[in-house]
This record gives C-alpha cells, structure tokens and sequence, in this order.
C-alpha cells in the first residue's frame, strides 16, 4: 500500500475518532448541567420584610416530619400546629425536638421559636420545577404566642423560597402585621 494512502488513512481514522469523542463528550456534558431533584431538609436563612424593609433573620434548621392523618403536624409545649393539604412537612423546633432555630436577628415581639412547613409536593422536588407551600411561623416566650400564617412557593432550581405573612386570626398579639419573606437553602 502507497505510504501517502496510508497517511491519509489514519489521518481520516484520527478524525473520525476525535469527532466521536467530541460528541460523546457533548452528551455528557450537556445532561451533567441538568438540574438535579431538590431535598427540603437541611438549614434555611429566613429572611422577614415589612413594608419594603428587612425586620429580621432567622437560620432555621429543618428535618423531614412524616404526614400524621393527613396533616403536617406538630405539638409544643405552646400549642398542636397542623397544615392540610400537603404531601411532604418539614419542621425547625427545638421545642419539640426536631430540627432548631439556631440563630435570629431582627425585630421580633417574641424569639421565634418553630417553623413548620407543608409542601404540596413530594420530597425531593422534580428538578426545575416549583411547588406550593405553606408554613407557621411560631414567636414565644414560653407564656405568650404569636402564629403567622406563611403561604409561598418553593423553587428546585435556585433551591430558594418565597411567600408572605400575616399574623394568624387565632393570635391576637400580632393583629395587623404582615409582610413577605424569603429563604435560601445552604
């Protein structure tokens, strides 16, 4: 065989091999950049605004409460908390011993105390997607109690969560405060 085919020859054999590498790299590359699914648990920085201003922060540590009757549902020394309608529940309070508020800042009338968290979807989250949630956000000093219903949306992607507040009809402490929130999963 001439010796200037056979250059040739592997000359179009390394190209053809480099191309294939080059594809097969495309394809893993491109499904290594797909969002994975997002797991709730794990430790929240809480941000609480009011009028357009930061009040406060709160570092919520939450873990995975199973579903009691249909409910997320949790019972404290100030009181049972429940939340209909949801699939997966989350919960940060010391007080009944799972998960914790381990850090705050802010104006607050009571320290916060408990955070209980209902998701309208199963734990973890679809990649790229988002889902209802609704929350209690619980301020005590052991004697009095002040409850803020929290309705938001968790979002997989940016692994964040966004909602208002307002103060809960059965607490009279709170009358007439409401705002918005935020949290970023770290």
């Amino acid at each position: 065989m001439n010796p200037l085919c056979r250059l040739f020859g592997g000359l179009i054999l390394l190209s053809l091999a480099g191309l294939a590498l080059f594809l097969a790299g495309c394809g893993s590359s491109s499904s290594s950049t797909t969002n994975g699914p997002f797991e709730m648990a794990g430790t929240w920085t809480i941000t609480i605004s009011s009028g357009g201003t930061t009040v406060g922060t709160v570092t919520a540590q939450t873990v995975s409460i199973p579903l009691v009757a249909g409910f997320c549902q949790v019972s404290t020394p100030v009181g049972t908390f429940k939340i209909s309608g949801a699939t997966s529940c989350f919960l940060a309070d010391a007080n009944a011993g799972q998960g914790s508020i381990t850090h705050y800042t802010g104006t607050f009338d009571y320290p916060p105390a408990g955070f209980l968290l209902a998701v309208a979807a199963a734990d973890p989250i679809a990649a790229n997607t988002t889902a209802q949630v609704f929350a209690f956000f619980v301020e005590t000093d052991g004697t009095n109690v002040e409850v803020f219903d929290s309705p938001g949306s968790v979002t997989a992607h940016t692994k964040s969560m966004s909602g208002t507040f307002s103060c809960d009809t059965g607490t009279s402490g709170c009358s007439g405060q409401s705002g918005s929130w935020t949290a970023a999963h770290r």
